[in-house]
């Protein structure tokens, strides 16, 4: 007869401290872990469609491995990799764990639409759920029999306290506003040093100095490893290098690449043109390689390029790398090298020589004549205390543009003048004159002289626009931060201290003026460029000084920022304000014309005008009597 056990466990005690039988990530992926979203929802993990998916897999099963960092951009399965490496760990080790967002919208919205589907439709997920399965899945919480997976996020300090976690995922830190986030959600894990596991996967995001996810990968990866395809040809295995993605021949249109699927990546083994199936099958067949191999990591590094993804054509990469290089401004780079080639940008230094800008002088072309395939003229103006100066620019609908004239007005009658009845010979043309079609004033950064002589120069900048009533006159001021737009529209009113019979809202344009100038430098001032902005002949040593009185740097958060360095940059100011009204993001934009803006050259006969009404309360001149300039 055998003795009773001194100890009788209860099912729940059998249930927790039986070791659980271990599972590889990859098996759980394809055996437990049901996709609930895209073409492939309600099937289970498959490694054909990311095959570099079972690689990183293997580096999370690894012992010695406590953290790992995945730099992906878009469209390469990342997410979902990183979500089943997580899922997979709670399920043969449960215990707390923590998912990090980039603000409390977008957590609910993943643990309603991802995580909590996640656990609800795998099996082995769904065995983890507390006993009362209506109330284990939460808004930001899912709740198991070991513990619970935390939502947190940045921004809300609160979302990460008091929790102690062994497993946390961080998602898309790149997009954090505040960065000290990802510090504080890893803080959650220190009770753990030992045993936590830190999945990190982002897409990069802006320069080196902005991306976290690419900072602390270089700091504390002690392996970096990237994707190698094996060519379906010679076997050769190679690290896909974008400088190898082409294009037959000279063809450069992006349209045109997309409808052919034209590009193709050629081996550097054999010379084999990989399509997007030979592409395919070239990853399926390849590794994971690292230039130098470290035994026992704890920390590693992986990067992807969006051309290993079988959801992205070559086409669509070289596409937008044409994109990108016909606009050449820095921000659409940015925008390339963080979405394909999985990295960050590179910020330019750069210092406007005066000898680059007399490139752009067209000897044969006088001033005031206007180009025959020119659409229409706008004109930039720069307030000062005691003038204005002036640019005005002609625009062909493909962005080329020709300085027509520039200079300085001693006060408000010669720029209405300026504005209002100037009108420029056409070449080619006796029957036709061209009156500029768009002009814009800046009323932002004059020194606030109300206290001295009456209303300072903005208010009375946004007066003058209230009283022309005209439609093609309007007040512009640069952003003081990075916009989404180059132009954006907005309504504003006058100072209060203002009589009550001036005030009204003005329409007002707000300018990135840092994109605006990196069009004009990096873009339009070379001669091969295919929006060169040229200079007629009698241009002076004045104009070349104040456009090139900036230099392009980079402040103390990795931000390019344009910084004066001579006295005056009063007509680069109005060229950017010229180019501003040409831009495409102020609507109607010039580029929608139907017809050149032209008017007849006839002369009219004088005739009494009858009086106007003015659909503005402002009628009349505006008069502020205290301010002696007006």
């Amino acid at each position: 007869m055998l003795a009773a056990p001194p100890i009788s466990l209860y099912p729940g005690e059998v249930q927790v401290l039986q070791s659980r039988p271990w599972k590889s990530t990859a098996d759980f992926a394809s055996e437990d872990f049901v996709l609930v979203t895209g073409p492939y929802a309600g099937q289970t993990y498959r490694h054909d469609l990311y095959p570099y998916g079972r690689w990183i897999m293997d580096l999370w099963d690894l012992p010695s491995v406590r953290t790992v960092l995945i730099a992906a951009p878009s469209q390469t399965g990342k997410t979902t990799i990183a979500y089943a490496c997580l899922c997979s760990e709670i399920s043969r080790n449960p215990s707390s764990a923590g998912i990090g967002m980039p603000d409390q919208g977008t957590m609910e919205r993943i643990f309603d639409e991802k995580l909590g589907p996640h656990f609800r439709r795998s099996r082995a997920l769904k065995e983890l759920l507390s006993t009362d399965r209506q109330s284990a899945l939460q808004k930001g919480k899912i709740l198991t029999k070991f513990g619970a997976v935390y939502g947190m996020y940045a921004g809300s300090d609160a979302s990460a306290s008091s929790v102690t976690l062994r497993l946390l995922g961080v998602d898309e830190e790149d997009a954090y506003l505040d960065r000290q986030a990802v510090h504080r959600m890893l803080e959650r894990t220190l009770s753990y040093e030992d045993e936590a596991k830190v999945l990190r996967f982002s897409k990069v995001r802006g320069n080196e100095r902005q991306s976290t996810i690419w900072r602390d990968m270089k700091a504390e990866a002690q392996v970096i490893y990237q994707p190698r395809a094996a060519c379906p040809n010679c076997g050769q295995l190679q690290i896909m290098a974008f400088e190898r993605i082409k294009v037959p021949g000279k063809m450069r249109d992006p349209k045109q690449i997309l409808q052919q699927r034209a590009a193709y990546y050629e081996c550097e083994g054999c010379a084999m043109r990989w399509n997007d199936h030979h592409r395919n099958l070239a990853v399926q067949r390849g590794d994971l390689h690292a230039e130098h191999d470290v035994p026992n990591p704890t920390a590693v590094g992986v990067i992807i390029p969006s051309w290993y993804s079988r959801t992205v054509s070559l086409s669509k990469v070289m596409a937008d790398w044409f994109t990108a290089l016909e606009r050449g401004t820095p921000a659409d780079m940015q925008a390339f090298d963080n979405s394909h080639p999985s990295r960050p940008y590179q910020v330019v230094t750069f210092d406007t020589p005066e000898d680059q800008i007399r490139k752009m002088i067209q000897h044969d072309r006088a001033p005031r004549i206007v180009p025959a395939e020119a659409v229409a003229l706008t004109m930039g103006v720069d307030s000062q205390k005691s003038s204005y100066f002036f640019v005005v620019r002609a625009w062909a609908r493909s962005g080329e543009s020709w300085l027509i004239d520039y200079g300085e007005l001693p006060n408000k009658d010669a720029l209405d003048t300026q504005r209002t009845r100037s009108a420029y010979p056409v070449e080619g043309r006796d029957d036709v004159l061209m009156p500029v079609w768009r002009t814009a004033i800046d009323f932002g950064g004059t020194r606030d002289e109300s206290h001295m002589e009456g209303w300072s120069r903005s208010e009375e900048v946004k007066l003058m626009v209230l009283e022309a009533d005209d439609e093609s006159f309007f007040a512009v001021k640069g952003a003081s931060r990075k916009q989404d737009v180059v132009v954006r529209r907005s309504e504003t009113g006058v100072h209060r201290d203002v009589p009550k019979e001036y005030q009204q809202n003005i329409t007002i344009y707000t300018l990135d003026t840092v994109d605006l100038k990196d069009l004009i430098f990096l873009v339009r001032l070379r001669p091969d460029s295919l929006q060169p902005m040229w200079l007629h002949r009698e241009v002076g040593d004045d104009y070349m000084r104040q456009l090139s009185s900036e230099k392009r740097e980079v402040d103390g958060k990795g931000n390019a920022t344009w910084v004066q360095k001579k006295a005056a940059n009063h007509l680069l100011d109005c060229e950017v304000y010229a180019a501003a009204c040409a831009h495409p993001d102020w609507t109607p934009a010039l580029q929608l014309l139907a017809e050149p803006h032209y008017r007849s050259a006839a002369p009219q006969r004088q005739t009494d005008p009858e009086p106007a009404v003015s659909r503005s309360p402002l009628s009349g001149r505006v008069l502020n009597p205290n301010f002696r300039r007006f």
